[in-house]
């Protein structure tokens, strides 16, 4: 085996891969702390869904795990950056194929099937959100009353 092969292995092999993400289980949520670098600050229960909060100094993201089926929902993020989406959301928002889109040059909101995705942003401060519409808790009315 050549050098550079084996050396592009154990670079594979030592980088964490997080496998969490929406409609994953709620156990894969601590890989997104160590992927993203981030310390676990609480975790809440509220009647039909637990709130796990993970943050650092520039960012704080909120995963919402559906308590009967154990899955995540929906998460949720404010900072001074974006985090990694694609390991945050299990997929990369670019890729979707929108039903409906809005996009400026500070916000962006795409509808695609169960999913919805909103993410605004602009020099030192970040947010947004995506859930998955078809996992969200019966019992709550409307899944946008978690982000107010």
């Amino acid at each position: 085996m050549s050098r550079a092969f084996v050396l592009a292995l154990l670079v594979l092999v030592a980088v964490p891969v997080a496998h969490a993400g929406l409609a994953q289980k709620e156990d894969r949520v601590d890989q997104d702390r160590i992927a993203l670098r981030l310390e676990t600050v609480k975790r809440e229960d509220h009647g039909a869904y637990r709130l796990i909060t993970l943050s650092n100094s520039d960012i704080e993201v909120r995963e919402f795990i559906n308590l009967q089926t154990k899955t995540t929902f929906a998460v949720a993020w404010n900072g001074k950056r974006m985090p990694d989406l694609i390991v945050l959301l299990g997929l990369d928002p670019a890729k979707l194929q929108p039903r409906s889109e809005y996009r400026t040059l500070r916000f962006v909101r795409i509808r695609a099937n169960n999913l919805q995705f909103e993410a605004s942003g602009r020099l030192g401060s970040s947010g947004g959100h995506c859930i998955r519409l078809d996992l969200v808790p019966h019992q709550l009315s409307s899944s946008l009353e978690l982000f107010r």
